[in-house]
C-alpha cells in the first residue's frame, strides 16, 4: 500500500535528479535481475532482489530504485538492526536499515539506507513498482514535478515486526 500521507509522497521521496542510474556491485546470491525502466527518458536501473534464506525464511522479492538521497526525511523513521544482520547485504560494503514512513495510518515500508561501516557514504534502496501507465518500454511520464508520483509507487505496508521495533526505538 502506498502512504496517502504528503510527507511520504512518491514526488519527494524519488526525486528524478537523485536517481544513481549507475549500476553499483551486488550480492549475486540474491540478486534476481537489473532491468532499465525509463523515468524521464532516461534508463534508471531497477534491481530485484529477493531476501536470502538466512535472513528471512518468506524470502520476499523486491524490485529496488536506488536515490543518493531523499529531499524530505520529515515523517521517515530509521528502524535499529542488528549489525551483523545488516552486513549481509545486497549491497556488498553497505549495512542497511529498513525506513519506514511513520506519517501514515498504516505505517508504510519505503526501503532501506544502505551506509558504509566506514561512514559518511550512504545511499537509498526504494521499494518501487511501476503504474500500469507506460509509454514504450518507459515509465510514463507527466509534467515533471508528478512525473514520479504519476509512474511509480514507493513502498508496501509494514510488517508488524518494524512497527513494533519502531515504537521500542523512540
Amino acid at each position: 500500500k502506498q502512504c496517502s500521507s504528503p510527507r511520504c509522497a512518491p514526488k519527494l521521496l524519488l526525486s528524478p535528479h537523485r536517481i544513481i542510474r549507475q549500476v553499483l556491485p551486488t550480492q549475486t546470491d540474491t540478486l534476481i535481475g537489473i532491468e532499465r525502466k525509463k523515468v524521464l527518458s532516461v534508463p534508471v536501473p531497477v534491481y530485484q532482489f529477493r531476501q536470502p534464506a538466512r535472513l528471512s525464511i518468506a524470502q520476499l522479492p523486491f524490485k529496488l530504485i536506488l536515490v543518493a538521497d531523499i529531499d524530505v526525511k520529515a515523517g521517515l523513521a530509521e528502524i535499529p538492526t542488528d549489525p551483523i544482520r545488516a552486513s549481509d547485504s545486497w549491497f556488498p560494503g553497505y549495512h542497511w536499515v529498513p525506513v519506514l514512513c511513520s506519517s501514515c495510518e498504516e505505517y508504510v515500508h519505503v526501503g532501506w539506507k544502505f551506509s558504509s561501516p566506514s561512514g559518511g557514504d550512504f545511499f537509498y534502496a526504494l521499494i518501487v513498482e511501476a503504474s500500469e501507465r507506460r509509454n514504450g518500454d518507459g515509465i510514463a511520464i507527466g509534467a515533471l514535478g508528478d512525473a514520479v508520483a504519476g509512474a511509480i509507487e514507493v513502498g508496501m505496508r509494514a510488517p508488524g515486526w518494524m512497527v513494533s521495533a519502531l515504537a521500542k526505538a523512540i
